[in-house]
């Protein structure tokens, strides 16, 4: 199979219009300060595994500073931290619990992401890591 993505010149022209137009605020400024610097932080297991969960969360819904979505992922203690998953036997149950995602409220696809969890899990823990 052959896919020819073919990007004309009008279309250029509006993606740099919109760079400009987007470069000069601070938040764009911070991202590109942050996230294009040449010596990255080390990640820890936890770190990651709760982006991973941003992730799954923000994935089809909302998730401004207001959201479901946001609250959720500032909830301290983060309820579906890599620790708690790490010591559940069955982390889809658990993640899907009433006192978790579904417990929550405002937040979507429960079921799909409790799945997405359990199984990402599984393969971080047999070996994904490296």
């Amino acid at each position: 199979m052959r896919i020819e993505w073919i990007i004309e010149p009008d279309e250029i022209a509006r993606v740099k219009a919109f760079v400009a137009a987007h470069r000069d605020i601070p938040f764009v400024q911070d991202r590109i300060k942050w996230n294009l610097r040449l010596e990255k932080p080390p990640v820890s297991k936890s770190e990651f595994w709760e982006k991973h969960v941003g992730c799954l969360l923000t994935t089809q819904q909302k998730s401004g500073p207001e959201s479901a979505v946001s609250r959720f992922i500032k909830t301290m203690p983060f309820s579906l931290s890599f620790e708690a998953c790490s010591h559940e036997a069955d982390v889809e149950a658990f993640s899907l619990s009433l006192s978790i995602l579904k417990g929550f409220g405002g937040l979507r696809r429960s079921s799909v992401i409790s799945r997405e969890i359990a199984a990402n899990l599984e393969f971080l823990k047999a070996g994904g890591w490296e």
